[in-house]
């Protein structure tokens, strides 16, 4: 049997509405397109969950792998370069020869630059943490173990902001340049892998890490670069004030001012 529903209609404008039966109708595409968009939104948690916990049992593969194959020569050198990287007085060290560098070679906004993605770098990885906080690698496959939490890594982000920095602001020559990118990049996964093969953190951590770096360095250095051209425009007037224009230049390198005629023998 046909289901039938009521229709209202208004046979004359301003008249009181008359109701009649009429024929049900049919459920459109529109209800099936909301239920398969309420089922997707149902089973979207479903999906994350087995995301994640796909993205851990990696993490624990690859550490348990690292953990049955480590050897003692191995173990010595990657405790004594992360106790190293984690030193305050190595970190200072580093520092101080950094701005001996700059400032003999004058590269202050060079220096700037890198100092800035570096700090960026850590305060960025700090409040991730703790937005994140994921506990650290257990004990049982750990060589080391650091306290609080664990992704992404502060090391891996600020090696990853003063690899990126330092290979873009530096006045590198042109025919070092590529080996020069190459060890940068060599040291970088060797300080990953340390920390990886040491326990202090899971694989994924370092990716986070080196990703958070580079990100944080991408934007300090277009920072830095609309700082320096708004810096040079605001002293371009008053260079022009002081002289150094053509007629300075020109006096300068020929000690006389333009149309004057060299004394004569």
């Amino acid at each position: 049997m046909e289901r039938t529903r009521m229709r209202r209609t208004f046979p004359v404008a301003g008249s009181s509405p008359v109701f009649r039966e009429g024929p049900a109708r049919r459920p459109g595409r529109s209800v099936g397109r909301r239920s398969a968009h309420a089922l997707r939104i149902e089973r979207a948690p479903e999906f994350a969950r087995q995301r994640r916990i796909s993205i851990v049992s990696l993490d624990t593969t690859i550490l348990r792998w690292l953990s049955l194959h480590r050897t003692p020569a191995l173990t010595t050198v990657a405790r004594v370069a992360m106790d190293a990287g984690m030193s305050n007085t190595v970190i200072a060290a580093a520092g101080v020869v950094g701005l001996v560098v700059v400032a003999a070679k004058r590269w202050w906004w060079q220096g700037i630059t890198i100092a800035a993605s570096v700090v960026a770098a850590q305060s960025a990885a700090r409040a991730l943490k703790h937005m994140i906080r994921r506990e650290r690698p257990p004990m049982d496959v750990s060589v080391v173990h650091v306290g609080a939490f664990s992704m992404p890594s502060t090391v891996a982000a600020m090696t990853a902001a003063v690899a990126v920095t330092a290979y873009s602001v530096l006045p590198w020559p042109a025919e070092h340049r590529r080996w020069v990118g190459g060890v940068i990049a060599a040291l970088l996964v060797c300080i990953g892998i340390a920390m990886v093969y040491l326990g202090a953190h899971w694989p994924t951590d370092v990716l986070a890490g080196w990703g958070l770096g580079a990100a944080v360095a991408g934007i300090v250095m277009m920072v830095a670069r609309v700082a320096s051209r708004r810096v040079r425009k605001s002293a371009a007037p008053a260079s022009g004030i002081l002289g150094t224009s053509d007629v300075a230049t020109r006096v300068h390198s020929t000690g006389r001012l333009p149309g004057n005629r060299p004394p004569g023998p």
